[in-house]
């Protein structure tokens, strides 16, 4: 019977959920003030039809709740244009940088090169999620206090090629010669330093594996962007 089933499978601790066995570690003991109980796992994703072949959904109602992370790290050469104006590139870069971030609701972002660092989160997230705010402060590389910047979406214009890209969705505002904003402007948190290059990898390296066990519920995607200075 299925409720002998799911008994069986209590007194064993594990679960069978798609063709994967999820076991709980002996040390854990399952907390239960009002009958329920809560388990955490990892791995290929859990549907309810997974959970009512063990479950009777009405002797034991069950709720899925699915907590992602994402983390994004990449790298490019800066190429031609960085040799050309190097303040203009980084400039440029770090419009349509932010701008892919934005649209991408990414929640937070950095890029760094060998003589600089950036690090962009939103004042609400800033303000909420202690231990971002502990992951960021805690290396200790970023000396000076966060700039405010605002960023708003474009509207109007060619919105083929670059200009219908999420790169290029969002500018800063004000920024003279763009087309005219929609709605409200997005206020960003800028932090900024300039380190030694072997300081910036180590803060990056450590970083990237602190802000995966960041508030989950707050912190549910970063991206993190080296260029590759040339010349």
């Amino acid at each position: 019977a299925p409720h002998a089933k799911t008994t069986l499978l209590r007194i064993l601790q594990c679960w069978l959920f798609h063709d994967t066995m999820i076991e709980l570690a002996k040390k854990e003991t399952v907390q239960s003030q009002d009958g329920s109980f809560s388990i955490e796992v990892s791995g290929p994703s859990i549907e309810s039809k997974h959970l009512r072949q063990v479950l009777d959904s009405e002797r034991h109602p069950f709720v899925i709740q699915n907590r992602t992370k994402t983390v994004h790290n990449g790298s490019f050469d800066a190429g031609d244009a960085y040799l050309a104006d190097v303040p203009d590139f980084f400039r440029n870069f770090e419009l349509r940088f932010v701008s892919y971030c934005l649209e991408s609701h990414i929640d937070a972002f950095l890029y760094y090169s060998g003589s600089s660092l950036h690090l962009f989160v939103s004042p609400a997230l800033w303000a909420e999620s202690e231990g971002l705010r502990s992951a960021i402060t805690s290396a200790g590389i970023f000396s000076d206090y966060p700039v405010p910047v605002d960023y708003v979406e474009l509207e109007g214009g060619n919105r083929r090629g670059r200009r219908g890209r999420a790169c290029a969705a969002w500018t800063r505002h004000p920024q003279s010669g763009d087309p005219e904003i929609a709605g409200f402007a997005t206020r960003l948190l800028r932090f900024s330093c300039r380190p030694k290059k072997s300081k910036a990898k180590d803060y990056i390296k450590t970083f990237n594996k602190t802000i995966l066990g960041v508030d989950a519920d707050l912190v549910s995607s970063f991206l993190s962007c080296a260029v590759n200075e040339v010349g």
